[in-house]
């Protein structure tokens, strides 16, 4: 299986729908998550694409991220693995966008290399609607003390971080 190498939104979406139709098409539904389909994912390079290449991904935009789900979705009739990737996917970007120096040299080659990421935004009061959280994770010492609760986590069954 090749890594991605396409330059443009439609090479992307056909590059990720020949990995999936190859790769992923399964026939029948799991029932648990499926680890050979998450490492295809990481073979082709999806958790790459739109990482900066100072950090060691493709340096490609947001928009070839979501052609590349657009590929995968034609053809993948995995739709949990589709959902958990675009949470990765999510959290990739939380990173790029928001983390620290130190914890984007730790974390994304982590989560490029398909290490499992959890996200925990959905609450009762808010739904995913992340601006109207109320959860709070307050500093203490080493850790953090987290006042409040959510209702759904992604990839809660699987995730390093």
């Amino acid at each position: 299986m090749g890594r991605y190498q396409c330059n443009d939104f439609e090479s992307v979406s056909g590059y990720f729908e020949a990995q999936a139709m190859k790769h992923l098409n399964h026939t029948t539904p799991h029932t648990h998550f499926d680890d050979n389909g998450w490492q295809v994912l990481v073979q082709s390079g999806l958790f790459e694409l739109a990482v900066p290449q100072n950090y060691g991904g493709a340096g490609k935009s947001w928009g070839d991220v979501l052609s590349a789900i657009e590929g995968l979705s034609r053809t993948c009739s995995d739709w949990g693995l589709i959902l958990s990737s675009i949470a990765q996917l999510g959290a990739i970007r939380i990173v790029c966008n928001h983390g620290s120096e130190s914890i984007k040299r730790s974390l994304l080659p982590q989560l490029m290399k398909g290490t499992i990421a959890s996200t925990a935004v959905t609450e009762r009061h808010s739904g995913s609607y992340s601006s109207a959280t109320q959860c709070t994770a307050i500093p203490n010492e080493n850790n953090f003390i987290i006042n409040g609760e959510k209702t759904h986590i992604t990839n809660a069954p699987s995730p390093e971080y």
